[in-house]
């Protein structure tokens, strides 16, 4: 077996290995190891459910829960969020801080979307194992680590 070979038997059995695996339980993100956005130290939270639906929780000064579905296709990790459940009394909360944008324009510059509208979010999937999930969004290049809560 030639190293081409070896390398595309080797580079298909690692993506058969991580579709294979499942995703369910809590994920969470070290506060220290994440940027500043808009001045807020930024912490993540997600919970993946067995049927196929997740929770993500934005922890900062104000906490941004979003919900949605997931799909998990070989590396590609396709997150699709419901507007319909997106927990609104967060606005006013923010509008008691002392940040000089709205909301509406935090919450647009961090996800580059307008708040309720519906979004998908597809990330590369780079490690996941029993103590650890990386992902990489696929268009702002951003690498989130998560740690599994036991």
């Amino acid at each position: 077996m030639n190293l081409e070979c070896k390398l595309l038997f080797f580079f298909l059995l690692s993506t058969v290995y991580i579709s294979g695996q499942e995703l369910n339980g809590s994920y969470s993100s070290k506060l220290e190891k994440n940027y500043l956005a808009e001045g807020f130290h930024m912490k993540h939270n997600i919970e993946f459910k067995n049927d196929g639906k997740f929770v993500w929780t934005i922890i900062s000064d104000v906490n941004i829960v979003e919900t949605g579905s997931y799909k998990l296709k070989e590396d590609e990790l396709v997150f699709v969020y419901d507007i319909d459940q997106y927990d609104f009394d967060i606005k006013e909360a923010y509008k008691m801080s002392d940040s000089s944008k709205s909301y509406e324009e935090f919450y647009k510059t961090y996800t580059g979307y307008k708040l309720g509208e519906k979004r998908k979010e597809e990330f590369h999937l780079i490690k996941m194992n029993d103590k650890k999930l990386i992902i990489k969004h696929f268009e702002r290049g951003r690498r989130l680590k998560f740690f599994k809560k036991q």
